[in-house]
């Protein structure tokens, strides 16, 4: 008599009911697939600097040669020194090449004239393991998401790499999960072999347990940009003002400031564009940031970057790929903020994961050559500084005898009847 008494009760339950839809509605879902339902990486409602990154070498026609990485040390000084040189604005999130690079490294490695290409994976942020994600998941062949403009599997003949010491411990992302490329990359690329060190903490694992159980929960980007575009049709139909899309911001600045507190990782196609330096540049006192990042001794986290560092090095060598690293200038005031002799252990082991692999470490890490006025930070350098750079970085390339064979060899001896070296900036 009990039985049906509690069948009757539950069966009444809207919580039950609720659940019971949910469970239908997920294996509904699961049956159908991803195929049908049209779910893609590049419709996604957070647009990270990786999304435009990734949606930016999804389009490219040529193959470039050199595949730049690295986190916003990196990202900035190429994009200031675009700036500079060309004296031009830049926008980060369409300018995925150094001109000033291309060009000081056409003008000083033979063949001659034959022009360099780059193409730069550096995000803000990114970690040792966001670099072996980019390389295994976009470096090493056609991905299924990508589309057929690439004729041929992307693979660059050299990979340079600027590294720092809090791309192997930061306090801010204590695992490989916690990063928006690995969020993004996990999309469009099965990273599931990584399930055992990409998850650290326990909120990540349950998680991502979830996602393995629910469908629904797994797609969640997916849906939220569905009920984004259909709120951005509706406002459409009634503006009638072909003029509003969903890439560009066009709201005032006080409200924008509002939306990046609620969304912090989602930017417009036209925000935080870079513009020419003035005549003195500015220099930012950001020690605190640092000492968050530097907070903690972590040796786990260490450990487990620098097993990424080896791993990329490893799928470099099986790929063919040429991998330089470069240890990037840093000020002073910064290295004081990390723990003792850490400066010097994260060196040294650089040196010996790259000496197994048979890969090269230049140390960009003079402070004759970058003093602090080439600074805009204690750890970035500013736009003139990030230009001063890759003039340093190509005279490295060039006076290294190893260094100096591999890009020479990374592009094929020209056609003299097609070289064409336009030495005039291009505005991005």
């Amino acid at each position: 008599m009990k039985i049906p008494s509690i069948v009757k009760t539950l069966s009444a339950s809207y919580v039950v009911l609720g659940f019971a839809s949910f469970c239908l509605l997920d294996c509904g879902l699961r049956v159908i697939g991803e195929g049908p339902l049209s779910f893609s990486p590049f419709k996604t409602p957070s647009r990270t600097p990786i999304y435009y990154n990734v949606r930016d070498f999804d389009k490219k026609q040529a193959r470039p040669q050199i595949a730049l990485l690295g986190s916003s040390l990196m990202m900035t000084a190429l994009h200031g020194g675009d700036a500079a040189y060309t004296n031009l604005s830049v926008n980060p999130n369409i300018h995925h090449s150094s001109q000033y690079f291309e060009k000081t490294l056409t003008e000083t490695f033979p063949p001659g004239k034959q022009a360099f290409k780059t193409f730069a994976f550096c995000i803000g942020g990114e970690m040792v393991s966001d670099a072996f994600i980019l390389t295994d998941a976009l470096l090493t062949g056609q991905n299924q998401h990508l589309s057929q403009n690439i004729a041929a599997p992307f693979k660059p003949k050299v990979i340079i790499y600027g590294i720092a010491p809090r791309d192997f411990m930061d306090h801010a992302l204590p695992s490989p999960a916690a990063t928006t490329v690995f969020k993004f990359v996990k999309r469009m690329h099965d990273l599931s072999y990584l399930d055992d060190q990409a998850y650290a903490t326990l909120n990540e694992k349950i998680e991502h347990l979830f996602e393995k159980i629910s469908f629904i929960y797994a797609h969640r980007p997916d849906l939220v940009y569905r009920q984004q575009a259909l709120a951005g049709a509706l406002i459409q139909a009634i503006r009638h003002d072909p003029a509003i899309e969903a890439q560009t911001v066009h709201c005032p600045l006080h409200i924008r400031k509002q939306a990046y507190l609620e969304l912090p990782e989602d930017t417009g196609i036209n925000e935080g564009i870079i513009e020419p330096p003035e005549a003195t540049e500015p220099f930012v006192d950001n020690t605190a940031e640092y000492k968050y990042r530097y907070k903690k001794y972590n040796q786990k986290q260490l450990d487990s970057q620098f097993g990424f560092l080896d791993r990329l090095l490893a799928l470099g060598q099986r790929q063919n790929i040429r991998v330089i690293l470069i240890n990037m200038p840093l000020t002073q005031d910064n290295i004081s903020l990390m723990a003792p002799g850490f400066y010097d252990t994260y060196l040294k082991r650089v040196k010996t994961v790259a000496r197994s692999r048979n890969a090269i470490m230049l140390d960009l890490n003079d402070q004759s050559k970058f003093p602090k006025n080439w600074f805009g930070d204690s750890a970035h350098l500013n736009s003139r500084g990030g230009m001063h750079f890759f003039k340093v970085l190509t005279e490295a390339l060039a006076s290294n005898e190893i260094t100096r064979k591999i890009i020479a060899d990374s592009i094929e001896a020209p056609d003299l009847g097609k070289i064409q070296l336009d030495d005039k900036p291009q505005s991005r």
